[in-house]
C-alpha cells in the first residue's frame, strides 16, 4: 500500500523546496529567558496574579513559565519575519 518513493537527487530537492517542509517542522512556541526552558504556550503554567490594581476586584491569572515561575522573561521563538516569506 505504502511505500517509499526512489527520485533523483534533482527532483527531490524540486519537490523539498516546492513543498517547503520547513515550515511543517514543528518547533516550540515559548522560551523562558531566565531558565532557558522552551516549550509550547500549552505547557506554561496559569498562576493568580495578586498585584492588587485598587480599581477591580476580578481575579486574573497569568501564564508563567512552569520551570522557574517567572513571567517577565517568557519570549516567542516563532516570530518570523514577514518580509523572509
Amino acid at each position: 500500500m505504502f511505500g517509499y518513493v526512489k527520485c533523483s537527487p534533482y527532483l527531490c530537492n524540486i519537490l523539498f523546496t516546492t513543498l517547503n517542509f520547513k515550515n511543517m517542522i514543528v518547533k516550540n512556541d515559548v522560551k523562558c529567558n531566565w531558565c532557558e526552558w522552551e516549550g509550547y504556550d500549552d505547557d506554561l503554567d496559569l498562576i493568580v496574579d495578586l498585584s492588587d490594581d485598587g480599581i477591580s476586584h476580578d481575579v486574573h491569572y497569568i501564564k508563567v513559565c512552569p520551570e522557574c515561575k517567572q513571567d517577565d522573561y517568557l519570549m516567542d521563538i516563532n516570530n518570523e519575519d514577514p518580509a523572509e516569506n
